[in-house]
């Protein structure tokens, strides 16, 4: 009840008789702002609108609000998004992870998507499209050659720089 009240004055721009923002607690209007001003198209309408708020509203606060969002969507995959992904892990998961194993098929490799990894022993939870070996390989380590790999467990990436 409150946050549509309120939205209507936002939008007149204009204080209204029969609700006083100031006479709320504070938890309340923070929770109201908190929800408003978290979507950019609401923003976006309420800079574009009211002449009072055009100045308070900043065309960074916006497009920060839009990168976030963008960023914040992550679509799951099954395999790596490698396309050479059967060619560039087949060494490791044959002779390192198998050894040798003369009934192990290798195939390209399940993508990590949302896991933990540990770089120089500090944890980091982050969303991958690669699977645990490209993703060493491509993104963490590149041609570093001052980096140590742990290769105990096939789906964790566990490297010291």
């Amino acid at each position: 009840m409150y946050s549509i009240v309120l939205l209507l004055m936002l939008y007149d721009c204009k204080m209204s008789a029969y609700l006083d923002i100031y006479e709320l607690p504070n938890d309340v209007n923070r929770l109201i702002f908190d929800y408003l001003l978290k979507d950019y198209q609401f923003l976006n309408a309420l800079k574009t609108t009211c002449k009072l708020l055009y100045k308070a509203i900043s065309v960074f606060d916006i497009a920060k609000l839009m990168l976030s969002e963008k960023l914040g969507l992550f679509s799951f995959r099954e395999l790596c998004i490698n396309p050479e992904c059967y060619e560039d892990t087949y060494d490791v998961f044959t002779f390192i992870h198998n050894y040798y194993y003369t009934r192990y098929l290798h195939y390209r490799q399940y993508a990590l998507n949302a896991t933990t990894i540990i770089v120089n022993a500090k944890f980091y939870n982050i969303n991958s499209h690669y699977c645990c070996e490209c993703l060493k390989k491509f993104v963490l380590v590149g041609c570093n050659s001052n980096v140590i790999e742990n290769y105990q467990n096939a789906e964790q990436v566990n490297v010291v720089f």
